[in-house]
């Protein structure tokens, strides 16, 4: 007779298998949430271009005389109206789907897309040879979603659109007017979607009269402005923290501001060619100074550009640079700056991260604003006198450039000596001016041809702001 096994696992056959199949899931897990996220972000790409494809059909379907321009905006067509001529204006709105409210952003499924709508005129020749800049029109939907995986907002789904009138176009043929965008100092780095302005100058004022954003070359063109004097002005670069390049300042302290407009131009009433301007602007940079220490915030700060002579000196207060950190700057040169209190002649310093002078530059990262974090420091004036007797040096005054108020703590050397607590006395001669007194002759230096003071613990000698005295000014000259 047969018999049959009925012997089972053992307990430790059965935990053996479970921590095989636990670390096997261990490795799977990963890759499952990374196929989990790779397909949630198929979806949301797909349901990007839908959205672009859909928006960019409605804008075709517009009419192209009437409507197809930005809310607002001139078509380059006109029609009259009880015998006065008038300019059609666009209808679209460009931060919304179909013109629908509520769609800024369009909600899917828990993500919020953003979108935005460009419209620029491009040129063709026509069949007489001419170029005509308004014959044709380029329609871009850009979408902005943020990325589930990195968290950072994307840009995709751009779709370029050529819309036509038929071959029709306005009576009239206006001087074009093309402003080209660049990034920072590089002429060949373009950027696009920087919403340009222009203003008309009459006398002192300037009335804006046309914006359009520049497209996929950097250039925004204008076909239907008029003659006359006339500045451009890049005002924001499609959401992303800009900075124009300063060409000018206005105000006085401390409401002084630089401006950004472009040189003046003409359009004239005959023109051969097209007119043309350039405009850089760049991510801004910033100082940061770090929260929770006391400022004189009324302190006068210049900033003075170097390697670049075309943009203007900047004076500012220090609370500019503290609240907010509302002031940019243009990072593509250095700044020669001198900090000094509104109140007296008590004079400031920036340093950076090593306790060293600030050299005046900003990190240029070429895709994200930047911050350049200092501290304000103090220290001791470039000269100070000493008296000698029997060639030793008897006295010595000195002068920090704010008002210390534990001078008695310090400890210093002279020529390389470091002296002894116990050989000298110090007193106050005058507002942050101290004079060191030595006891007597064995207490006492040699003076040489050059006897420089040297305080040994600059970071424990405070101002009444709580600011320390920098380690690159903690040292001066003795002059008699």
């Amino acid at each position: 007779m047969r018999r049959l096994n009925n012997k089972g696992f053992t307990l430790v056959e059965i935990m053996v298998s479970i921590v095989i199949l636990a670390i096997i899931a261990l490795f799977m897990l990963p890759l499952s949430l990374y196929a989990v996220k790779f397909s949630k972000w198929n979806t949301i790409k797909f349901n990007a271009m839908n959205l672009a494809y859909s928006q960019v059909e409605w804008v075709k379907s517009l009419d192209y005389a009437k409507d197809l321009e930005i809310e607002g905006k001139k078509t380059g067509f006109k029609y009259k109206e009880s015998g006065v001529e008038k300019d059609y204006i666009g209808i679209i709105k460009e931060d919304l789907y179909l013109n629908k409210n509520g769609t800024n952003p369009i909600e899917m499924d828990g993500i919020n897309y953003y979108l935005q709508t460009s419209i620029y005129p491009r040129e063709a020749i026509s069949i007489t040879g001419e170029k005509v800049y308004n014959a044709m029109k380029q329609v871009d939907v850009t979408i902005i979603v943020k990325d589930p995986i990195t968290k950072e907002n994307k840009e995709f789904s751009v779709i370029g659109t050529l819309v036509s009138h038929e071959g029709e176009r306005p009576a009239h043929n206006p001087i074009p007017l093309e402003v080209t965008v660049s990034i920072g100092e590089d002429p060949d780095n373009l950027a696009k979607n920087v919403n340009v302005e222009i203003y008309k100058v009459q006398g002192n004022n300037k009335n804006k009269v046309d914006w359009r954003r520049t497209d996929d070359e950097g250039k925004a063109y204008f076909t239907d402005i008029g003659t006359g004097k006339y500045v451009a002005f890049a005002a924001d670069w499609s959401g992303k923290d800009m900075i124009p390049e300063p060409t000018s300042v206005t105000g006085n302290y401390d409401n002084m501001k630089w401006e950004f407009y472009s040189s003046e131009f003409d359009i004239p009433v005959v023109s051969n060619d097209v007119i043309k301007q350039y405009i850089k602007v760049d991510y801004s940079g910033y100082i940061k100074i770090p929260k929770g220490n006391k400022y004189p915030l009324n302190a006068k700060v210049e900033l003075k550009p170097i390697d670049n002579d075309k943009i203007p000196q900047l004076t500012i207060s220090l609370g500019k640079l503290t609240e907010n950190n509302e002031t940019k700057l243009w990072r593509h040169c250095g700044y020669e700056y001198t900090i000094k209190s509104q109140s007296s002649s008590e004079q400031y310093y920036f340093v950076d991260e090593n306790d060293e002078d600030w050299n005046g530059y900003l990190i240029i990262d070429s895709n994200k604003t930047t911050t350049k974090e200092l501290e304000l420091v103090f220290g001791l004036k470039d000269e100070g006198i000493f008296e000698e007797e029997g060639g030793k040096i008897k006295t010595v005054t000195i002068e920090f450039s704010s008002d210390v108020i534990n001078a008695g703590d310090l400890s210093f050397e002279i020529n390389n000596d470091e002296i002894d607590r116990s050989r000298y006395s110090i007193s106050k001669v005058e507002d942050r001016k101290f004079k060191i007194d030595f006891y007597d002759i064995e207490s006492r230096v040699d003076a040489i041809a050059s006897n420089v003071f040297t305080i040994k613990n600059p970071a424990n000698i405070k101002n009444e702001f709580g600011m320390k005295l920098s380690k690159f000014k903690n040292h001066c000259q003795l002059k008699k």
